[in-house]
């Protein structure tokens, strides 16, 4: 008789290339979401295979997630996050905030994030961007189900309308975790949980070797360009970013913000790094090699938005 995990894998198997189509030669990908883009590794996992398999075509791929991001709020802040990266290409992936932040049942909070992330596709292919919609993964049914049915009507629903590409996380991702890949708060992934991630979005791109009877499947993903980058940006370059997205998220007081923001520069994700600050720092250090004088700027910079912000 056929185990419920096999039945599973045949139908993860079967999904091979009916994702995301691979990224062409020269693309500058976005990847747009909330803190299970920006929180997890698994954007820095799917870049880091292209830069390997396809060194000479250019490609460059940025994590401009968002943690606590919504549809709407992603809108907001295109400018800042997304266009300044020149994109040709923008993969997009909300849900949960959106149906935690909207009111009523939850059909009305599914039709409020339909209505914003139609409004932020609509925003990015009028200025002749190529648009991908992710539908985000789904692995605790009793504390998050609703929330993630709903998030994935929604998307499903736009994808359909606007006949977009859809890397299905929803239905793909549950039937292949295990252990050791969630967080405890049964929200976020661990560094694990995004490695496999990533195996899921390139299995779904239709490249081959990312099925759980691969080997390494359910292994820790290790990085194969030079992270000495790293090393080389201060601590106030990574509190820029925090800085500015953690006091321009909205809800509690700028104080608390601030307080946040310092208990978080350290610890965030578990000490990695963001990776839309990472990159972002990397292309800036491309166009201007003076990094002593970038980070006294960064300083600056720093310090000055947080006293304008204690002042509100």
């Amino acid at each position: 008789m056929t185990s419920k995990y096999e039945m599973d894998l045949t139908s993860y198997k079967e999904y091979k290339g009916k994702g995301i189509p691979k990224f062409p030669a020269n693309s500058r990908v976005c990847f747009l979401g909330d803190s299970l883009t920006s929180g997890s590794i698994w954007v820095q996992i799917v870049f880091d295979y292209y830069l390997k398999n396809f060194p000479n075509d250019k490609i460059r791929i940025y994590d401009c997630g968002v943690g606590g991001g919504t549809a709407d709020y992603g809108l907001a802040t295109l400018s800042e996050d997304v266009y300044l990266h020149d994109p040709t290409h923008v993969v997009v992936m909300y849900g949960h905030n959106d149906i935690n932040c909207a009111k009523g049942d939850f059909k009305e909070k599914e039709q409020q994030f339909y209505c914003n992330l139609k409004k932020l596709v609509d925003e990015l292919m009028i200025n002749g961007i190529t648009v991908y919609l992710m539908s985000e993964p789904t692995y605790s049914v009793d504390m998050w189900g609703e929330v993630r049915a709903a998030a994935n009507n929604a998307v499903q629903k736009l994808a359909v309308e606007y006949s977009l590409p859809l890397c299905d996380f929803y239905s793909i991702y549950s039937p292949i975790v295990k252990d050791g890949m969630i967080h405890e708060d049964l929200v976020h992934l661990t560094p694990l949980g995004g490695s496999v991630l990533a195996r899921t979005f390139l299995h779904a791109q239709g490249f081959d070797g990312f099925t759980p009877e691969d080997e390494g499947f359910y292994d820790m993903f290790e990085m194969s360009y030079d992270l000495d980058h790293r090393k080389n940006f201060s601590d106030k370059l990574r509190s820029v970013w925090l800085a500015m997205r953690n006091i321009s998220t909205y809800g509690d007081t700028t104080e608390a913000k601030i307080k946040r923001l310092y208990e978080r520069i350290k610890t965030r994700a578990d000490g990695a790094w963001d990776d839309f600050c990472y990159y972002r720092a990397v292309d800036f250090i491309e166009r201007y090699p003076h990094m002593d004088f970038y980070r006294e700027v960064m300083e600056t910079v720093t310090d000055e938005m947080i006293r304008k912000a204690a002042e509100k």
